[in-house]
C-alpha cells in the first residue's frame, strides 16, 4: 500500500458502522442484526472488530446500539443451507 493511500479497511470500516446504526435504526431489531459475507468478516474478525465497534454511533432517542446484538455469519454456503432445506420440506 502506497503511504499515501489510506487502508481500505480504514474507509470500509465507518461506513460499515453507519450503514448497521441506519439499519437498525430504521428497523429497531430487537433479535439483533446479522451480517455475512466476505467482506463483513474480514471488518469484523481481529483488530478491525474493535475499530468497527469504536466507529458505531452513539445511539437516538436514549437507545445505545451497544444494546442492539449483532452477530458475524461465517458460513459463506449458509443461503444454500437454507434452501436445500426448503427444497427437502417441499
Amino acid at each position: 500500500m502506497a503511504p499515501d493511500r489510506p487502508e481500505p479497511a480504514a474507509t470500509l470500516i465507518p461506513a460499515l458502522a453507519t450503514l448497521v446504526a441506519e439499519v437498525a435504526f430504521a428497523y429497531w431489531p430487537e433479535g439483533g442484526l446479522v451480517l455475512n459475507g466476505s467482506v463483513a468478516r474480514a471488518l469484523l474478525v481481529g483488530p478491525r472488530r474493535d475499530a468497527f465497534l469504536a466507529a458505531l454511533p452513539q445511539g437516538r432517542a436514549g437507545v445505545s446500539l451497544r444494546d442492539i446484538p449483532l452477530a458475524l455469519m461465517a458460513d459463506d454456503a449458509a443461503a444454500l443451507h437454507g434452501c436445500r432445506a426448503i427444497l427437502r420440506a417441499l
